[in-house]
């Protein structure tokens, strides 16, 4: 093969990994199908918004509900940990399984099994019920967050993939920390 010839295997393959069939751009200055994919991604990072603004919320009041229940400081920091610990742990496992089903499985796995454990967190009635239950958003949330960066990486092209990833892991941070700023005046 020569060198050409890999160059134009090379560009067919990355307009393929981008949803471009031909390469060529449509009139209106979009490629084909981009304004699907860019659509795509504004839910990703709307679901993301979702999950993050659910941790948000409840962390202000994790204080109040441990103490309602008999529990200390020490329980308020392994509670919170729990939750990023399995994030850290399971966000890997999440992105290989959805190399192998699928990034959509992934994703509706991760959303309904957050509100699963968001429900389930607020009808915990025990310690280990919050436990469980945060444990379980941890584990979950992070299929979504892994599902939505590899999403991202394989539908947009090289030049746009930076700023599609931004756009979907703004929520990240952003979000977190709004109902805590919140609290935090307020107090």
């Amino acid at each position: 093969m020569t060198g050409s010839e890999w160059l134009a295997q090379l560009v067919r393959k990355g307009n393929k990994v981008a949803g471009l069939q031909s390469g060529k751009v449509a009139e209106g200055g979009e490629a084909p199908g981009e304004g699907r994919e860019r659509g795509k991604i504004y839910i990703l990072a709307f679901a993301l918004v979702v999950v993050m603004l659910g941790f948000g919320l409840v962390i202000p009041i994790f204080p109040f509900y441990i103490e309602a229940m008999g529990a200390s400081g020490r329980e308020l920091g392994l509670l919170v940990a729990t939750s990023a610990l399995l994030e850290f742990i399971f966000a890997p496992l999440w992105g290989g399984v959805s190399d192998r089903i699928g990034r959509k499985p992934v994703l509706m796995i991760g959303l309904f099994g957050y509100g699963l454990s968001a429900l389930l967190f607020g009808l915990a009635t025990q310690l280990w019920m919050l436990f469980a239950a945060w444990a379980l958003s941890g584990l979950l949330s992070s299929a979504t967050l892994a599902a939505s960066m590899a999403y991202v990486g394989d539908t947009t092209s090289e030049e746009d993939r930076g700023r599609a990833m931004s756009l979907v892991a703004l929520p990240v941070p952003t979000t977190a920390g709004i109902p805590n700023s919140r609290a935090t005046i307020a107090a």
